[in-house]
């Protein structure tokens, strides 16, 4: 069962966070960038804490794991609203135009550093 979690968890955040991203995209500028924050404040204090509850789930902790998931993924959208948008386990997220979806909603399989990274090196 535990070897299952990694796939549950990158196909449940396949779907979570464009959604996420969907949320921000109507809300003034001014809200929306208090709003990243707030996520991403959120996402760095729950998932460095207690992110070991998505992988080995707890029997008292029930409800934990949701939150500590949908904190994962708000922080995941907050930083995909970023320049170059956010890498994290080998999936890719931002709000660039790409050629298989329209933007907000893209995720792709990263083998390799970004374009942005292989600039950083130089």
């Amino acid at each position: 069962m535990s070897g299952d979690a990694p796939d549950v968890l990158m196909l449940s955040l396949m779907v979570a966070v464009p959604l996420r991203i969907a949320e921000l995209g109507p809300l003034p500028p001014k809200i929306r960038f208090w709003r990243m924050r707030t996520w991403a404040a959120a996402s760095v204090d729950d998932v460095t804490s207690r992110g070991d509850i998505l992988m080995y789930r707890h029997p008292k902790a029930r409800g934990d794991t949701a939150q500590v998931f949908n904190n994962l993924a708000r922080g995941l959208a907050a930083l995909a609203c970023c320049p170059g948008g956010v890498c994290f386990a080998g999936m890719h997220w931002c709000l660039d135009e790409h050629s298989m979806g329209r933007a907000g909603t893209h995720w792709e399989t990263t083998t390799r550093p970004s374009r942005e990274v292989k600039r950083r090196r130089r």
